[in-house]
């Protein structure tokens, strides 16, 4: 009879297990459902510390109102200037090509170039689709704003939104094709906030969404994960680190003092300030400095299969737009201006 029962209550929990798992299954994926290909927890790098080591610098001849930078397969470089509302293309040299603008244009904030060397201009609601020879081809609509965005090798675009309600700021990446229609969503984050609250000052975690021609990775500051996407726009692996969170420092408070609004106040620092890939597909994660987060810069860098393999130290301390293997594009701020000069830095690290 003992037996009896207890085959009977090994077959329950068997179902009931069972059924929670489909209902998991059903919603957005989580880190135990995902094939982990590589999953990084030492805090040492293969390779050690490298020291950055500055080979010359060009500066461009012009002033912009740079928003976003991106190069294509044969490193061109593309400035996209918000003030101007204007692209301004230059070759690997950082010879001047020529201009390509649209009087569709409102607000162009983010330029992309995709593996086949179309560019796509985040436009509020709308991605504007130009040809690689620079001719307006079509807008994609959506029916919120959009954050930052990837297009994968198989026309597959990942998107992220927010959407603060009701005390909870959700942030998501969802996956759309060509004409704008959503195929799935892969992640999403919600956070407590107030209601009508500041939650863009440089001590909030934020949502990233990086690129290269060949893959994407998604990124939430607060957690030290990085999710690598692949050409189908699904997650192929998570590389984790493992950080101890840091407080507010006084500057961030001070800020939070003088903020003519109200503002959310995390319990922590973003542990790391924003991430780059590189043509090759090594990722430079940015990390958070003592003081002001721009004085030095310190990169964990990952290759692309999700190997931590170096440090970098104290990378000059100017707005940093792009970083490839041996090569950084960077913006001086003009004195007395708010325009942004591009500057081209060649680099190479020690052993």
């Amino acid at each position: 009879m003992r037996l009896r029962t207890t085959v009977i209550i090994v077959c329950l929990v068997i179902i009931l297990f069972s059924i929670l798992v489909g209902v998991a299954s059903a919603g957005i994926k989580t880190d135990k459902q995902i094939k982990i290909e590589s999953v990084i927890n030492s805090a040492k790098p293969l390779m050690g510390e490298r020291q950055f080591t500055l080979l010359n610098r060009k500066v461009l001849d012009r002033k912009f109102y740079i928003v976003s930078v991106d190069l294509d397969t044969d490193d061109n470089l593309f400035v996209l200037d918000l003030m101007q509302k204007k692209i301004f293309k230059f070759d690997k040299a950082g010879a001047f090509q020529k201009i390509i603008e649209s009087p569709v244009f409102v607000e162009p904030e983010i330029l992309l170039v995709d593996y086949c060397n179309r560019m796509l201009v985040r436009d509020k609601k709308n991605l504007h689709v130009f040809s690689r020879e620079g001719a307006y081809q079509k807008a994609i609509k959506f029916p919120f704003y959009l954050g930052e965005f990837a297009v994968t090798k198989k026309d597959l675009i990942l998107i992220s939104s927010e959407v603060l309600a009701s005390g909870e700021l959700r942030r998501q990446v969802s996956v759309y094709d060509f004409t704008g229609k959503q195929v799935r969503k892969i992640f999403e984050q919600s956070d407590n906030v107030p209601q009508g609250a500041n939650t863009s000052l440089q001590f909030h975690p934020k949502l990233i969404v990086r690129h290269n021609k060949k893959m994407a990775v998604i990124a939430y500051t607060a957690n030290y994960k990085l999710y690598l996407i692949d050409e189908n726009g699904d997650i192929k692996a998570v590389i984790k680190k493992e950080e101890s969170p840091q407080p507010l420092s006084g500057d961030d408070l001070k800020q939070i003092k003088e903020a003519k609004v109200p503002v959310w106040i995390p319990k922590f620092k973003p542990l790391f300030y924003d991430l780059f890939i590189d043509g090759e597909g090594n990722i430079y994660v940015e990390k958070w400095t003592e003081g002001d987060p721009r004085k030095d810069r310190y990169f964990d860098v990952f290759d692309s299969n999700g190997k931590f393999i170096y440090k970098i130290n104290k990378l000059p301390a100017e707005l940093l737009l792009s970083v490839q293997k041996d090569k950084m594009i960077t913006a001086i701020p003009m004195k007395g201006s708010p325009y942004l000069q591009v500057s081209f830095i060649q680099y190479s690290l020690g052993e």
